[in-house]
């Protein structure tokens, strides 16, 4: 099963065992919509319940956290859930751009260069808030990173998203006019 990361505990708050968690969803009320969480690695769900909201986050209960301490010892747990869960992109989005998908359907993907030559497969989105970029590995297993524009590759890869929904390619962009980022 495919999970993505949807938020991550805080911390403790109160003194009842009661969890903080910080929503990585957009918006951030939807991180209520998705169940069963997981950690990261688990089989099984990680029980929580909503309790309310503050504005730093989502107040949830945990069987897990009988008290404060406890709380403060998931600080760092990633909430992760199923992929199939998330609400379609279609669905979602109707009025925004036809071209929206999530990051993690790039993964596994292709990535070229705009003349077609494949560079690498991507294994990883990232965005640390200074700009989203990929994560490569060649097909000799050299990692990479490039960065990642809604331009060009948006128009390209949403359309082959909808129509296929599995192998399409990302083209990108080369940072400088060699190849010489590769070696």
């Amino acid at each position: 099963m495919k999970k993505l990361c949807v938020g991550r505990i805080l911390g403790a708050h109160g003194v009842r065992g009661d969890v903080l968690v910080q929503s990585y969803t957009d918006p951030a009320k939807n991180l209520l919509d998705y169940a069963p969480y997981y950690a990261r690695d688990a089989d099984e769900p990680f029980a929580l319940s909503h309790k309310g909201s503050t504005a730093k986050g989502f107040i949830f209960t945990t069987p897990l956290a009988a008290d404060r301490d406890a709380a403060a010892a998931l600080r760092g747990t990633e909430l992760w859930v199923p992929r199939s869960v998330l609400h379609p992109m279609d669905a979602q989005d109707q009025d925004q751009d036809t071209d929206s998908f999530y990051y993690s359907d790039l993964e596994g993907l292709e990535l070229r260069t705009p003349q077609g030559d494949v560079v690498g497969t991507c294994v990883a989105v990232h965005d640390h808030g200074a700009g989203v970029y990929l994560e490569g590995v060649t097909p000799d297993n050299k990692a990479f990173t490039v960065p990642f524009t809604p331009i060009t590759p948006l128009a390209c890869l949403g359309h082959r998203l909808k129509e296929k929904r599995t192998q399409c390619l990302v083209i990108i962009r080369l940072t400088s006019p060699s190849s010489s980022w590769l070696s």
